[in-house]
């Protein structure tokens, strides 16, 4: 849920750029968690499928959006709605958390150490 933005961050690139980070998190979480537990007596079934998707959404359900697009006011805060599925066939564990994104030197998509703490859209 992101909530209580300031007034100078609620602009479409440091939303976009949150959203990013949720997935990204969420993502990398899975794969650590799912590495992590596996053993070899615990071998996934061929048709065993692991998954997950994640978009933003009304809170009543009732309308599913591909992105995060907001127009506020100065001082005005936002309640949203991110909503995970597991999509695969297995049970999974992971953790989804906000964080600050940013390009790197070269051009690429970077997010903050776990032990960083964000002060821009993540905080």
């Amino acid at each position: 849920m992101l909530s209580n933005l300031a007034p100078a961050r609620p602009n479409a690139w440091g939303i976009r750029s949150a959203a990013l980070a949720l997935i990204a998190a969420a993502a990398v979480s899975l794969g650590l968690s799912s590495a992590g537990s596996a053993r070899a007596d615990d071998a996934p079934a061929p048709n065993d499928t692991i998954g997950i998707s994640a978009a933003p959404q009304s809170a009543d359900a009732a309308s599913p959006r591909s992105r995060f697009s907001y127009q506020m006011g100065p001082g005005q805060e936002l309640d949203d709605v991110y909503v995970v599925t597991n999509v695969g066939s297995t049970p999974q564990s992971f953790t989804v958390f906000a964080t600050d994104a940013f390009n790197t030197d070269e051009g690429g998509y970077g997010l903050l150490e776990t032990g960083v703490a964000p002060t821009d859209a993540g905080a």
